[in-house]
């Protein structure tokens, strides 16, 4: 294997300027591994900095659809979430071999304003929704869950326009669905206490894993 000379643009997305890779690398760069980039257009003006013979990668599935330069290959890179793959995930957290960047932790009452946010860019982690019960009334509850609906509704509807869903938001549709099953049966639990005379306020929202498995 021959020795391979790597420099790393490291940035805020908004601070990395084509013109600064330029000045270091008049002749291009061997390859390009783009992890923001969400339309072809984005990613075809930063694939430009890169040489004929070299790679140009997308972790947002938008390679087959960019017009990249002349003897420039684009690839897609793509993980498609599954259950197993989720528990090596889980695990390799647990055990401190992978990090995940939280950004902000947020009630289930504020996921309007994080979807806000995260469709005007500027995220810098994931943004992680909290259930927590006796925070919220039934009405409350009810509320989320439209906001939720909602935004499953607008994917939805997406997922059948002429360029589908990137992974970040198939993954995203499936938190929602998730997350919408979790406020159901809270909601659910919540009403029997109340009509057997218990304190709604006490139920308590139960693990996906276990949601999950007995609606399945």
């Amino acid at each position: 294997m021959r020795a391979v000379a790597v420099r790393v643009f490291k940035a805020e997305p908004e601070l990395i300027q084509p013109s600064a890779v330029r000045d270091a690398c008049p002749d291009g760069v061997d390859a390009l591994v783009d992890l923001v980039s969400a339309d072809a257009s984005s990613f075809t003006a930063k694939a430009s900095l890169v040489h004929a013979g070299g790679r140009a990668l997308t972790t947002r599935g938008v390679a087959g659809e960019a017009r990249l330069p002349a003897g420039v290959e684009g690839i897609d890179v793509q993980q498609h979430p599954s259950a197993a793959l989720l528990d090596v995930l889980a695990a390799a957290a647990a055990d401190g071999s992978v990090t995940v960047p939280v950004d902000a932790e947020l009630p289930l009452d504020k996921a309007p304003d994080a979807l806000a946010q995260s469709r005007a860019g500027g995220a810098r982690g994931r943004t992680v929704r909290t259930l927590r019960a006796g925070a919220m009334d039934n009405d409350q509850i009810l509320g989320s869950i439209s906001d939720l609906v909602d935004e499953e509704r607008a994917l939805r509807a997406r997922s059948s326009d002429e360029h589908g869903l990137d992974p970040d938001q198939r993954a995203r549709l499936r938190d929602l669905e998730v997350q919408l099953d979790q406020c159901w049966d809270l909601l659910r639990r919540r009403r029997a206490k109340a009509e057997f005379g218990e304190d709604p306020d006490t139920a308590r929202v139960q693990p996906a894993d276990e949601v999950e498995g007995y609606l399945s």
